[in-house]
């Protein structure tokens, strides 16, 4: 698959959150992982919105990720969940929320080949003409 790239990101910082997506939604047939979706390649849609700051923190906690094993991140992120501080509460949210942007935007890499998730969840948005 090509490999994603970012105007705000950096490869390290893509390879981090690529791992970060894959622990939140891995392959689960018939659904596919974050990653295979390709979706990352779409991820300055999403992030040309951000403020500076927010930019700068995501990119640090990425960075701080990307060389971490993937064992350590999930665990991570499972007691991020379940953590009393809220500030870890929120990091979880934000990351889920970033990753969930991605994937259930339908959006998908030029390579992917397989079902989008709006096709396999049966999601068609359409618009029906109002009667004049």
């Amino acid at each position: 698959m090509k490999q994603a790239k970012s105007v705000f990101l950096s490869t390290t910082e893509l390879k981090a959150l690529k791992k970060i997506g894959d622990i939140i939604i891995p392959e689960n047939n018939p659904f596919p992982s974050f990653s295979q979706t390709a979706c990352i390649q779409h991820i300055d849609d999403v992030l040309s919105f951000l403020c500076d700051k927010d930019l700068a923190d995501l990119k640090a906690l990425l960075r701080f990720n990307a060389f971490l094993p993937t064992s350590i991140v999930s665990l991570a992120l499972r007691l991020m969940n379940s953590s009393l501080l809220s500030i870890f509460r929120l990091v979880s949210l934000g990351l889920k929320g970033l990753i969930m942007t991605l994937y259930y935007s339908n959006k998908t890499g030029i390579d992917y080949k397989g079902k989008q998730p709006y096709d396999i969840i049966d999601y068609h948005v359409h618009v029906i003409p109002k009667n004049t």
